[in-house]
């Protein structure tokens, strides 16, 4: 039987053999631009293709040259995203590049060709960008070989990763099931014509920390009053009402909340559809619309259901899908946690998450309020077959998760016990174990025997 140090030394070597090079150096947006791809097509020519993919590049391009005024064709003479907005360290910015089906013909259906894929991925190898943006994707995983989607997968778990509208659609084929359990959700179904109804800021995660910074609601997005009327919001822009193709889910609200890392930022008020369910799946009460993930190693993902509509990009009236990616963007590349701790930063509070922070000197890309620090500052660990016995160094309330490589939730427990054992462990599988306790968090890579 292999001991249980040689195991360790395994979980290592595997975890190392799917990462990718270090980030670049400097902190984005402060030493250096954020560094933005966008990865545009769909899995298959026979895929249903949005006219919203090549304008979401165009916007996307255009808000990131200039986020202050935004200006585009078809959006005269300006887009602004609203008050309050974020900038990065000033002559810093973005760098944007497109791969994939990049032409300009919204008419048009295609997949990224095997050299456009292997370009892409050419690209995250070398370790060019921040994060990745994959809008209204249906089953763009089959665009990608299986030794492609490993290395994508790898990549996406320590870096950011943005997707939005039917990049969760992959026709319920689970052709890479990490695609989806990453993302949140799949799509299910949507009423069966376009039109209006109102979108608000999440109740049930409003205490999440990060919540007010990716919040694209800041003078964007309506506040749900806790009344009797369920119809009435705190509004100070028109944008809160708008008409788009409203996701339901497979996933049940509580399914998608219950993810692990997962915080909903804003939902849809399904009593205001404009024609009520036409065909759609009712996911009330809480419908939720986009949510952000912080991933075991790193990785940071952000999704939103809006994205249908190419007019809900390019018009003053609307900032809502505008105001979510450039936000997201900000959040997904780390920058906000680099910024809060920098005094030359524009953004620079002193405090990340409500914690005191000291600037980061390092040049690191990203820095954490308090140090994880090993496992071993928190619990020490034993396995003995299929079972996993964590014990804590200190009394006190903690958590203790068990995850598989892609954040599934395996099992959980929180409390004030000095040990917590996991059993019925598949043999000769890699687990990320998380430990939070009042003094910080961690987690590390086991392998049951």
């Amino acid at each position: 039987m292999m001991s249980l140090r040689k195991y360790i030394g395994l979980a290592t070597v595997l975890a190392m053999a799917v990462s990718v090079s270090a980030r670049k150096p400097g902190r984005p947006g402060i030493d250096r631009p954020i560094y933005v791809a966008q990865l545009m097509g769909v899995g298959l020519a026979s895929n249903y293709w949005h006219t919203s993919i090549h304008t979401a590049g165009a916007v996307i391009q255009a808000m990131l040259a200039n986020p202050t005024t935004e200006a585009y064709t078809g959006c005269p003479p300006a887009c602004p995203l609203g008050p309050t907005i974020t900038l990065p360290v000033p002559a810093k910015g973005f760098v944007y590049q497109a791969f994939g089906d990049t032409g300009t013909n919204n008419t048009q259906t295609g997949a990224p060709t095997a050299a456009e894929i292997t370009a892409f991925m050419n690209a995250l190898k070398a370790d060019t960008f921040d994060v990745v943006i994959v809008h209204a994707a249906v089953q763009i995983m089959s665009a990608f070989t299986s030794a492609q989607q490993l290395a994508f997968n790898a990549w996406w778990d320590t870096s950011g990763l943005i997707t939005s509208h039917a990049s969760t659609d992959d026709n319920k084929l689970d052709i890479y099931d990490p695609w989806d359990t990453t993302q949140g959700a799949v799509f299910l179904n949507h009423p069966n014509a376009d039109f209006n109804a109102t979108v608000y800021n999440d109740t049930l995660d409003k205490n999440s920390p990060r919540i007010g910074y990716l919040d694209s609601t800041i003078g964007v997005v309506g506040t749900k009053f806790a009344g009797p009327d369920s119809n009435t919001y705190y509004d100070n822009s028109p944008d809160t009402n708008f008409a788009e193709e409203w996701f339901s889910f497979v996933q049940t609200s509580a399914q998608i909340r219950a993810r692990t890392y997962l915080h909903v930022v804003l939902d849809i008020d399904e009593g205001s559809y404009q024609d009520g369910l036409d065909g759609a799946t009712s996911m009330a009460p809480n419908h939720p619309m986009a949510w952000y993930r912080m991933m075991p190693a790193g990785g940071r993902v952000y999704y939103t259901a809006i994205g249908h509509l190419s007019q809900n990009m390019t018009t003053v009236a609307n900032r809502v899908w505008r105001r979510e990616i450039y936000n997201a963007i900000l959040f997904a590349s780390k920058y906000d946690s680099v910024c809060a701790a920098d005094p030359q930063c524009p953004g620079y509070t002193g405090y990340y998450l409500g914690q005191a922070v000291t600037p980061d000197t390092a040049g690191t890309s990203i820095l954490n309020a308090k140090a994880p620090g090993s496992l071993s500052d928190y619990a020490k660990f034993s396995i003995s077959g299929s079972s996993l016995t964590i014990s804590m160094n200190q009394s006190g309330i903690n958590t203790v998760e068990l995850l598989t490589l892609d954040g599934k939730r395996v099992d959980y427990d929180k409390g004030s016990a000095a040990s917590h054992t996991f059993t019925n462990l598949r043999p000769n599988t890699l687990y990320v174990v998380e430990v939070s306790t009042v003094a910080g968090h961690t987690s590390q890579l086991v392998m049951a025997q």
